[in-house]
């Protein structure tokens, strides 16, 4: 079988990457700019008072001070209202106002979103209790690389939260003071770019920290945005914004209380040492942490593990160049052959090398992604190519299961084509408007089972 021949585009630049109180209220709902907001509601659409945009918002009941921080989230796919609502009750928490851009997408060039961003927050100053000097950005994927470039081109933003992504690099005569939090899941395809996005901003005036977690490329869970939360409250009390409080030095203490013994690889226990004892720093003593760190610090043990992880990571590289040229050389048989064993190497007993393994799946993931959705417009060759491939290297994700369908729909095969996108749904996808707009899935308008599916994605 010859391999398929095409253009490779895998520049993953700005936007490009993938894809409480008792009386807190769960529920959302649309706000009329011409009505009062209710505090302790999550609204999935705010109409600006001067622009014609919206962001879904959430007001805490929690008033800790007079003034409230407003954070400001790019989802990567415009749904301003799935980090409002996933994280409402860290807001509550915290007392953080939330607004979630519902405009801002990725793929969109910079000025646009500079300019959507910079409305709603001009939006929020004026009709919330918004401490000017504590606005933040959070964006995961694409998203996260708009919050950083807002960051980077905005005196208004006093930090951001970036889980997935980061910039390519940052200069240190280019950048300005702000804090950075970046969150990754240590199966990311991004997971080396958030590493070294760590290791440059040492470089920088940029104060910083990374925060890893078990899992892939998503939005992190709210036990892990909670030390997200928690790194931007304790970096406004090292800048003398606010002042510590209970809460405050309650959450800094469980973290002290916390036990390191379940971390089993010397590398990452240093790493969460250091970001603990950065969390602490000027606000909690750090003694203990300390003891713990130089005594690990001096172990042939730590030495070994961090050998072993540099050379997987350096393996991952050289992979993922090696997979990226084999994309426009190989044909399917071949690959048959080579995802089956990247997937017995995924269950390594050497740890590091197993993560590395299961990001450079993911890595090729991505890749099937872009030419799915290219190749469905330009070539279809190419995307039945990669629709073999991707369901290879990720048969769980819902975006494949979604070109599944649409590759089924063009065999005439409806009921096919309907399953896969049950399964699609099911894995994850929350897309109702992609669906309606895509002209394929027409023909399954008439059918039972495709208003059940719609009905399933109007109730989350």
């Amino acid at each position: 079988m010859k391999p398929v021949v095409f253009t490779l585009i895998l520049i993953i630049l700005i936007a490009n990457a993938c894809s409480t109180a008792s009386r807190h209220q769960e529920k959302e709902k649309d706000k009329p700019s011409d009505k009062p907001i209710d505090r302790g509601v999550v609204y999935k659409s705010v109409q600006c008072l001067n622009y014609a945009l919206s962001y879904s918002l959430y007001w805490p009941l929690n008033q800790r001070n007079p003034e409230l921080p407003l954070l400001v989230f790019f989802d990567p796919s415009g749904k301003g209202n799935v980090p409002v609502e996933k994280y409402s009750k860290l807001a509550e928490k915290y007392g953080f106002i939330l607004a979630g851009l519902n405009d801002s997408k990725n793929g969109m060039q910079w000025d646009q979103v500079q300019t959507i961003a910079l409305s709603v927050i001009e939006d929020c100053i004026n009709r919330y209790p918004v401490q000017k000097e504590r606005i933040y950005a959070c964006g995961f994927s694409g998203g996260s690389r708009y919050a950083m470039a807002l960051a980077l081109t905005s005196q208004q933003i006093t930090g951001i939260i970036g889980c997935g992504a980061a910039l390519p690099a940052v200069n240190q005569q280019a950048v300005r003071s702000f804090n950075w939090c970046g969150i990754v899941g240590m199966e990311d395809f991004n997971y080396l770019e958030m590493r070294n996005m760590d290791e440059s901003l040492k470089e920088t005036p940029i104060r910083h920290i990374l925060i890893e977690f078990e899992g892939n490329h998503e939005w992190p869970s709210e036990n892990v945005m909670n030390d997200g939360f928690l790194w931007l409250e304790t970096e406004a009390v090292r800048s003398d914004l606010i002042k510590a409080d209970t809460l405050l030095f309650q959450e800094l203490n469980n973290i002290l209380a916390e036990t390191t013994w379940s971390i089993s690889h010397p590398a990452l226990l240093e790493r969460e040492l250091a970001r603990k004892m950065k969390m602490m720093e000027g606000i909690v003593s750090q003694n203990g942490l300390e003891k713990e760190l130089d005594k690990l610090q001096q172990s042939s043990s730590l030495q070994r593990d961090k050998q072993l992880e540099s050379l997987a990571l350096k393996k991952e590289i050289q992979m993922q160049e090696f997979y990226l040229q084999s994309l426009s050389t190989k044909d399917i048989d071949w690959w048959t052959t080579e995802t089956g064993h990247l997937w017995q190497k995924t269950k390594s007993t050497d740890f590091y090398e197993a993560k590395a393994y299961q990001r450079t799946l993911n890595y090729i993931s991505l890749a099937c992604f872009m030419q799915c959705s290219q190749g469905f417009k330009q070539n279809k060759n190419v995307f039945y190519h990669f629709l073999k491939l991707y369901e290879m290297v990720d048969p769980d994700n819902p975006d494949m299961f979604y070109f599944k369908a649409l590759g089924e729909m063009m065999e005439k095969q409806p009921e096919k084509a309907l399953e896969s996108l049950r399964k699609s749904i099911e894995n994850g996808f929350n897309d109702q408007e992609k669906l309606l707009k895509e002209e394929t899935f027409r023909p399954l308008y008439q059918k039972k089972e495709w208003n059940e599916l719609m009905n399933s994605l109007k109730s989350e």
